[in-house]
């Protein structure tokens, strides 16, 4: 079993729209079906989780007088977060609507006008130009948080934040922060017609997220083991980790179409970072987000060791996420966690053998394979007509 749907068959059984929403489940074939709890990634029922949906279902506009301040929880966990500070200073200026748009220009009489210079239709306020203006709607449908912003997407931003510490799994918490933020930057790409505008925002703002966590790790680590001498962040971006030139290593890394429903592959096998030995790419059916294209990959990257009896004493990827729950205990009733289960198993066929995280700037060779079996399905779909 390769862990995903039978494509031709949906679309014999069902109509298209339901085809749709069926392909962005995840499955598990590691598993038999089981009842879980369906309002939160885990499958794990908690006291807090219901506490929460309990909540929620009550809509209660007033606070507890228990609760004096309902909003300084928010800003504890806010605070507390590790992400860039430029991320936390914007998100206090939404939650508080003085954001440079439209309609704050407009009463400093910077502007003419309070509409939207991107719709054109409505005034744009904080609340419009992060979730209301077209390209913002689309990238909310299109990302992991699209059920929560069906729910709440009438709601002042204010609320929009506070309910989103209360419906939205604490895990998810940084990357629905930096995603508002990447909203933000796209409507100001837009207006001001800038390019490099990413079409998988949530893909970037992960791989943002995952780079910045492993910038401050590396720099506190050398602060630590050298604090007379310090290096600087550009020096050490500069340089790969550490690794012998005689070790066996596998490179792997995955690209998204999510256009076409499909995952890029791509596994390299080298002599420490610069001995080719062997290279590999192929295209699969599209995962449901950017966290399981990374698991395809991975697995797909073992068990081609495996058939061409390779035996990587490191493995590298550029998904933090997925390289931190394979190495540590983690488990949970998703499906995500069954196929981290399978990672592990696969890894027992390479008993000296390590998973470490590589920032993306050194995974570009793997990278441009993923890309590349991409093209190579589009040029021979191409030759098909």
């Amino acid at each position: 079993m390769d862990s995903t749907w039978n494509v031709h068959k949906l679309k014999h059984f069902f109509p298209a729209y339901q085809v749709e929403s069926i392909l962005k489940i995840p499955l598990d074939p590691t598993f038999s079906d089981s009842l879980i709890w369906g309002f939160h990634p885990s499958g794990i029922i908690t006291v807090k989780y219901a506490y929460h949906l309990a909540s929620s279902l009550a809509s209660a506009d007033v606070p507890s007088s228990s609760i004096p301040n309902p909003y300084q929880h928010w800003w504890k966990k806010l605070w507390s977060l590790s992400v860039p500070p430029k991320i936390k200073n914007f998100i206090w200026k939404a939650f508080h609507h003085i954001l440079p748009c439209a309609l704050n220009l407009f009463l400093k009489r910077i502007l003419p006008h309070p509409n939207c210079s991107i719709c054109g239709n409505n005034a744009e306020f904080v609340t419009h130009a992060l979730i209301g203006f077209p390209k913002a709607k689309t990238i909310w449908k299109s990302s992991r948080f699209k059920q929560f912003y069906l729910v709440y997407h009438q709601n002042d931003i204010k609320e929009f934040f506070i309910q989103e510490l209360h419906n939205i799994p604490k895990q998810d918490f940084p990357v629905f922060i930096a995603f508002v933020w990447h909203i933000w930057n796209t409507r100001n790409s837009i207006l001001f017609n800038k390019s490099g505008i990413p079409n998988n925002v949530e893909e970037f703002v992960i791989t943002y997220l995952q780079e910045y966590i492993a910038a401050q790790c590396n720099y506190q680590g050398d602060q630590l083991a050298s604090e007379a001498v310090p290096i600087s962040r550009t020096a050490q971006q500069q340089h790969p980790p550490l690794l012998q030139p005689d070790t066996l290593s596998l490179f792997v890394d995955a690209a998204l179409d999510q256009n076409h429903g499909l995952t890029g592959t791509g596994f390299i096998f080298k002599l420490g970072f610069q001995t080719v030995l062997a290279s590999h790419c192929r295209h699969l059916p599209g995962a449901v987000s950017p966290i399981f294209v990374e698991v395809q990959a991975l697995l797909e990257s073992l068990r081609w060791c495996l058939d061409s009896q390779l035996s990587p004493k490191v493995v590298f990827s550029d998904c933090l996420n997925l390289v931190s729950k394979v190495n540590s205990a983690w488990q949970d009733n998703s499906a995500l966690f069954g196929h981290v289960s399978r990672i592990r198993l696969l890894f027992s066929n390479f008993p000296y053998a390590s998973l470490q995280y590589l920032p993306r700037q050194f995974n570009m060779e793997a990278h441009g394979l993923a890309k590349e079996a991409l093209r190579q399905r589009e040029v021979s779909k191409r030759g098909l007509f």
